[in-house]
């Protein structure tokens, strides 16, 4: 099976674009590597690209990020909450990033109190692992974000 090394570049047309392994990454200084935190973490922490500010309790707001994809072929990214992000009363919808999505990757996240947060705030990370496949699809995705829902809705009334 084809290893999932990564490397997260930034600078680029779509900054924080998933690359596989085997494209050049480039140089560090203004276009850093986006890579985990340790050498032993699974995952890859995603910090916010703007501020966004949550009002309202247990209303879901949308975070953006300067990651992009696509991820590596027969992949999937598990969007999961930090270990630490209970301590500032954060919770993390958990999400799939499909490998075809091209798109930004946010971050839905809600919290008992309302709180500000900032720009390069960490509280969520990307997980990517290999899957296996349950069949196949002639279908192309077309839209971003929540975009496959609207087949589903069409096919459920024709």
């Amino acid at each position: 099976m084809e290893t999932l090394a990564l490397a997260l570049q930034a600078g680029n047309a779509k900054k924080g674009t998933l690359m596989s392994e085997g494209l050049e990454p480039p140089e560090r200084g203004r276009d850093q590597i986006w890579s985990p935190a340790t050498k032993g973490s699974a995952g890859i922490d995603l910090p916010l690209a703007e501020d966004l500010e949550l009002g309202y309790p247990h209303v879901v707001c949308l975070g953006s990020t300067d990651f992009y994809g696509l991820l590596p072929p027969a992949s999937v990214g598990l969007l999961l909450p930090r270990s630490s992000a209970h301590k500032r009363k954060l919770f993390v919808v958990p999400g799939v990033i499909d490998s075809d999505y091209e798109g930004q990757i946010k971050i839905q996240v809600h919290s008992p109190v309302p709180q500000s947060l900032k720009k390069g705030d960490c509280f969520a990370q990307l997980l990517v692992l290999p899957y296996l496949s349950l069949g196949e699809s002639d279908r192309i995705r077309q839209g971003g974000f929540g975009s496959t829902d609207m087949f589903r809705t069409y096919s459920a009334y024709h």
